[in-house]
Parts: structure tokens; sequence; C-alpha cells
């Protein structure tokens, strides 16, 4: 934290960035780890990240909690996008072939336990929601059916599945909104 420091002129500008880096590192790091699927890789697009955010402060308005969290996130994922095309281009040496053919375990501790917290929050907010609204989030993203599927699978017409999940969808970014404000 100390170095971003010297990228910044005013006291201001430091709360504000330790409140978006703090608040929102998490997102980008999950952004960033999606792209490069490697836990040092996507810590380096995040603090690669964080210093695109620090040049970018001014666009960032902290009272929309829901964009400032959607800006940082796709800053660390194109971030990630350039290194890895950064890493594509590059000609592998016959260790880095062998190491693609065995990978290593990419899941750390940390992950795993951003990952858990993440869930068990999740479930939290689903529990508190409509069984409909349950069933349907349910089925098409945490078990990865289809709309169509899921539809079946519950005994509706397509049109109501979407509609259905289209309103809990509405359901769930108003409570996280409640949330996040609160």
């Amino acid at each position: 934290m100390l170095t971003y420091d010297l990228f910044m002129d005013n006291h201001e500008d430091r709360e504000k960035f330790l409140r978006i880096y703090t608040k929102y590192r998490a997102a980008m790091y999950l952004a960033a780890q999606a792209v490069l699927g490697d836990y040092w890789m996507a810590d380096d697009a995040v603090q690669e990240a964080a210093l695109k955010i620090i040049c970018n402060l001014h666009k960032l308005d902290e009272s929309d909690p829901l964009r400032t969290r959607g800006f940082v996130a796709k800053v660390a994922r194109n971030v990630a996008l350039n290194m890895r095309r950064t890493m594509s281009k590059e000609i592998p040496t016959e260790d880095e072939e062998i190491s693609e053919m065995f990978p290593p375990n990419t899941e750390t501790p940390e992950s795993i336990l951003l990952n858990q917290e993440m869930s068990d929050h999740l479930h939290a907010l689903l529990s508190t929601m409509t069984v409909e609204h349950q069933e349907i989030l349910d089925m098409v993203y945490l078990n990865g059916f289809k709309v169509g599927k899921a539809a079946e699978m519950l005994g509706l017409s397509g049109e109501v599945a979407r509609k259905r999940l289209q309103r809990a969808k509405a359901a769930l970014k108003k409570r996280i909104l409640q949330e996040t404000q609160a």
C-alpha cells in the first residue's frame, strides 16, 4: 500500500483509493482469477489494475457501489486479458510445455475461503427470497441448467420461467444494493 501513496497527490485521493481498494479487492481478484486461472498471475493483475484505478480515480463515484464495483472489476479483467494475450505471444520453453501437461493446483487457501464466504453469503440472501425465486435462481445459476430446461423441470412455460428469472434477479439485485448501502 505504501507504494501507491507515491502516485497520489493529496490525502483525499489516498483515502478514496484505500476505501475502494479495500472494499472491492475481492471482486478485482475474482475477475482476474477467472481470466488467468492462476493465483499469482491474478494477484499481479490486481496490483496493476490498482495502479490504473489510481490514474482514473476521478471517474469513480463512491455513491454508486454497483457501478464502482463493476468499474474496478472490469479494469482488473481487462488487465488480466492483456496479460493473457501477452503470455500467449511468448514462445514456450520445454519446461513450460511440461508444466502445461501437468498444471498446478491454482486454488489457494485464500481463494477457497473467499469462494466459501461468497457462497455462504449468496445462500443467506437466497433464503430470504420467495420459494419461486429461489428455485429458478438455484436451477439456472447454481446448478447450471438452461432456462428452458429449468422451466420444463418446474412445469412452467419458457416465457413464465424467463420472467420469473428476471424478477428474481431484480429482487436479488435490490437486496444486494440495500446491503451495500447499509
